[in-house]
């Protein structure tokens, strides 16, 4: 017989055993009438330090806490913020950059360093020098074409990635330019 089917069915023949004594530890606490400090209701609880009648109040005050403690520190939450600001510029411009990235387009900042690099640096439709170039990508898919600078980016998103619209764009100009 396994262990598991030993244990099982000496339980079943000492469970009058295993009752009795856990009746006898547990000794029931009168139970006190307490008011709750949030809503002021009153409930019943044998616990000393009670102080809410549930998780809904207790959530509450922990709030009204929290909402005292930063209206009483504000000053000096807004000073070291100001301070660590200051001190972490850089840190989170980094961050910041590096977290935006990641959520809208799904990629790192060491893969955009590295799609920078290999367009050295220039705009991939109007090879222009782009300080810091946007990460161009298909709305539909969500694939990632290239880093364009902010007007040709802007131009592609204006024409709605629609080819037909960009070759009538082109035939215009062209157009134009035999007048």
């Amino acid at each position: 017989m396994p262990q598991t089917e030993k244990q099982r069915l000496w339980y079943i023949a000492n469970r009058h055993r295993i009752l009795s004594k856990n009746k006898a530890k547990t000794k029931s606490k009168p139970k006190l009438k307490r008011v709750c400090k949030v809503c002021s209701a009153e409930f019943l609880s044998s616990r000393k330090d009670r102080k809410y009648c549930g998780s809904g109040c207790s959530k509450l005050a922990d709030k009204m806490r929290s909402d005292k403690y930063g209206k009483s520190h504000k000053k000096d939450k807004v000073a070291y913020d100001k301070i660590y600001l200051h001190k972490n510029k850089e840190r989170k411009s980094i961050v910041s950059r590096s977290s935006h990235l990641r959520r809208k387009y799904g990629i790192t900042l060491e893969d955009y360093n590295s799609m920078f690099r290999n367009q050295n640096g220039r705009c991939a439709i109007c090879n222009r020098d782009g300080r810091e170039l946007a990460v161009d990508h298909d709305h539909t898919t969500g694939k990632i074409r290239g880093l364009l600078c902010f007007s040709c980016n802007t131009s592609i998103g204006k024409f709605n990635d629609d080819i037909s619209i960009l070759k009538s764009a082109i035939n215009y100009i062209v157009a134009s330019l035999a007048k």
